[in-house]
């Protein structure tokens, strides 16, 4: 049986990435950072153990924030336009979302979609009654699957603000 285990930690907008660097992970994909001075992040070699991606959004979100390099890019740009002490000067980072790793049943345990459906429920429970976006990514390690769970703070409106 799995050990209950969320490690929640900030995503913080730094000189070498922020958002889209988190999401490009989890997702083992590769995505561009908003920045044209920062290479793309390409972590497909790792795709092995991706076993589904996904963008929860409220209601009134645009539907092109399910693609989940769409929605890191705008999170990005959004924190990018608040800066205005460069990054190598600040003492602290801008923090963009928070991430949760969740610790999940062994498929011997639960089927993929109970594994999701935890995932779900344990990235949506903080939210509250507040919609936020939220990307989710479930890997089946072999020792230990682990759910990826990023939501920002505050809603992502359709006028990015």
């Amino acid at each position: 049986m799995a050990i209950p285990y969320v490690r929640a930690t900030p995503i913080s907008l730094t000189v070498t990435g922020g958002v889209t660097k988190s999401f490009a992970y989890s997702g083992r994909t590769i995505m561009m950072d908003p920045r044209p001075e920062i290479a793309a992040f390409d972590y497909s070699a790792l795709r092995g153990d991706l076993a589904h991606v996904e963008v929860l959004l409220p209601p009134d979100a645009p539907a092109m924030y399910l693609d989940p390099a769409a929605l890191a890019y705008a999170l990005d740009v959004k924190e990018i336009q608040k800066v205005r002490t460069p990054l190598s000067q600040r003492e602290r980072l801008p923090q963009i979302v928070m991430s949760a790793v969740i610790a999940l049943p062994s498929a011997f345990e639960v089927s993929g979609d109970e594994a999701l459906t935890i995932a779900r429920r344990i990235a949506l429970y903080p939210c509250g009654s507040h919609r936020v976006p939220i990307h989710i990514a479930i890997h089946n390690a072999p020792a230990r699957p682990q759910g990826r769970a990023a939501g920002r703070a505050d809603p992502l409106r359709n006028d990015s603000r």
